[in-house]
């Protein structure tokens, strides 16, 4: 899916995030990484992910496309607990670090985790929307 203008972001953060990321670029420090966020501009870019057009704040939708091949209808974080390929579809990028992907769970849209491309595994974290804007 194709954002093609700003303002439909408020559909998928809510408007504090925006504000937040709004112009001046921002980074995040998770598990001593460092993760570039994408400020709303450039959540709106197009790229293409394994022959798939979409947003960078859709990313998810295209690697999905792929990684449900080899991985089935579920993949799990570092707990073991099960994310569904449709939920992890339907999460939103907020960032990047070395090609892994920090975004918000579909789910309860507050908890981040990290998306690791090569082994479509994924990782919680211990931040969460809120508190990356309360400590920014």
């Amino acid at each position: 899916m194709i954002i093609k203008d700003t303002t439909q972001l408020k559909e998928n953060f809510n408007i504090n995030y925006l504000n937040y990321i709004r112009e001046e670029p921002k980074t995040v420090n998770i598990h001593g990484e460092v993760y570039n966020l994408y400020t709303t501009d450039q959540l709106c870019l197009s790229t293409n992910i394994d022959g798939t057009e979409v947003s960078n704040i859709n990313a998810l939708t295209g690697y999905v496309k792929t990684i449900r091949e080899f991985l089935g209808n579920s993949t799990y974080d570092q707990t073991g607990a099960t994310f569904t390929m449709l939920r992890l579809a339907l999460s939103k990028i907020i960032g990047h670090n070395n090609g892994n992907l920090l975004f918000v769970d579909n789910k309860n849209k507050e908890t981040i985790y990290i998306f690791h491309p090569s082994g479509g595994d994924l990782t919680k974290t211990s931040i969460t929307l809120t508190s990356i804007i309360n400590n920014g």
